[in-house]
């Protein structure tokens, strides 16, 4: 283990640290790493570790073939043959007018282009609609259902690894205590999963959103934009800031154009323990909050109920317990301090009545649309739907913290041979993806058992 670069003194919260990159090896891999030193109490001229982290990033005699180890000649032959197509499609977003926040159109624009440059075999319009696994053979035997030209063509495959990739979380949920969705003789009732835009030339419509994270927020502006009487329905609290804040709160200075790369803003970022990034998370969000106080006093105002996340840690922390229970504003906070987005507080839908709602003290409330923002159950539920109840059951719960306060089941094992699961948002995709790789590739030759 040795420093990669000159270590240097920065602050950590209100710790003043020496941070320094390492390269790590061992007898199986290669990887980097990130020690903080803090000053020994004990010994006035001596340092300490505060925080260790290393992170593998290629198994030895199995390296990424990349740089020297690229192929040539005719291997390369098979490339794209349209690459100035595409390569003048990632050119449009070059120079200062690029976003500082990914816009979907160009996020859509990037899977393409991705699939095309690193020739990924992906099949669309596919099912896996049957699965058994091997105990003894190590193995799956998958049935996957494809629609090629409206023709039905069945596959059998025996993968000895599936990632389910599927999202953050897993199917829609819908309170299971809400009766009466069968009556609603309105215009739209949807989970919000499943809305796509306000209907045209609707001004002065009831539509009515359940729920009050991203989703609720982001659905209840499009309604209003279209014209809409809009109300949304608060049942709990939900941690709002606006996305100026957060991004200068948490990433002002690591993941910036003037930034350290991206690859060592991805290791000082990951390499704090979660106990550790929760406490200075805490600070954090307390010098955030008191940033958009002027925002969060007048949704307090008018009956919205705002939270710091567990225990005052903020979006992330809560983020990765929950996936939810938030909203980055980008303008609908300002509509429902102004009375424009009407709410009503602390109230959970008792039913779903033919042109409205019911709430649980016997408010009816009208309505011509409804969308049920109520977020995602487990992605162990999807794991349910795909591989049945016994696959399902053996596996561990997802997201959270265990024991030793780590993340739970993404990105690991999950407790059922040959089956991982996988999310997150870009950032936690670009940095894990690498280490779950990692982790099957150690399999297949023999490191680590299935």
């Amino acid at each position: 283990m040795a420093t990669t670069a000159n270590p240097i003194a920065t602050q950590l919260g209100e710790i003043q640290v020496i941070r320094a990159f390492l390269h790590v090896e061992t007898h199986s891999g290669r990887g980097r790493g990130l020690v903080r030193l803090v000053p020994d109490s004990d010994r006035s001229s001596s340092w300490k570790a505060y925080t260790l982290f290393t992170s593998l990033e290629e198994l030895k005699g199995h390296e990424e073939r990349t740089h020297a180890r690229r192929p040539t000649g005719h291997e390369a032959e098979k490339a794209n043959t349209d690459w100035k197509t595409q390569l003048n499609k990632q050119h449009n977003y070059e120079g200062a007018q690029e976003p500082t926040v990914l816009i979907i159109d160009k996020l859509a624009d990037w899977f393409s282009y991705y699939t095309g440059a690193l020739e990924l075999d992906v099949w669309m319009r596919t099912t896996l609609t049957s699965s058994r696994w091997d105990d003894g053979a190590r193995q799956w035997t998958v049935t996957l259902t494809s629609l090629r030209n409206d023709v039905r063509e069945d596959r059998i495959v025996h993968p000895r690894h599936i990632i389910l990739a599927t999202g953050l979380a897993g199917e829609p949920h819908v309170p299971a205590d809400i009766t009466g969705v069968g009556s609603f003789k309105g215009d739209r009732l949807v989970h919000s999963s499943r809305f796509t835009e306000p209907s045209k030339n609707a001004k002065g419509k009831r539509a009515v959103i359940v729920g009050s994270s991203n989703s609720g927020h982001d659905i209840a502006k499009d309604y209003y934009d279209h014209g809409y009487s809009v109300t949304m329905i608060q049942r709990s609290s939900t941690l709002v800031l606006t996305s100026e804040t957060l991004i200068d709160g948490t990433m002002k200075g690591l993941y910036a154009e003037d930034g350290p790369p991206v690859d060592d803003a991805d290791i000082i970022n990951m390499s704090l323990p979660n106990p550790v990034a929760k406490a200075l998370q805490i600070d954090a969000t307390t010098k955030m909050m008191r940033r958009d106080s002027g925002l969060l006093c007048g949704l307090d105002a008018v009956g919205f109920k705002v939270d710091s996340g567990p225990d005052g840690a903020g979006l992330f922390m809560k983020y990765l317990c929950r996936g939810g229970g938030y909203y980055i504003d980008t303008g609908a906070s300002q509509l429902i301090t102004d009375g424009t987005i009407n709410i009503i507080q602390g109230q959970g839908v008792k039913a779903i009545q033919a042109h409205g709602l019911l709430l649980e003290d016997g408010t009816a409330i009208g309505a011509d649309e409804i969308v049920l923002a109520t977020g995602y159950q487990s992605m162990r539920e999807t794991a349910r739907n795909i591989f049945g109840d016994e696959v399902a059951e053996s596996t561990n719960d997802v997201w959270g913290f265990d024991t030793e306060g780590e993340t739970r089941t993404i990105w690991r094992r999950s407790g059922h041979p040959g089956l991982w699961f996988f999310g997150g948002n870009l950032a936690l995709c670009r940095f894990y993806s690498r280490l779950l790789a990692l982790q099957i590739k150690a399999i297949e030759v023999g490191l680590l058992r299935l």
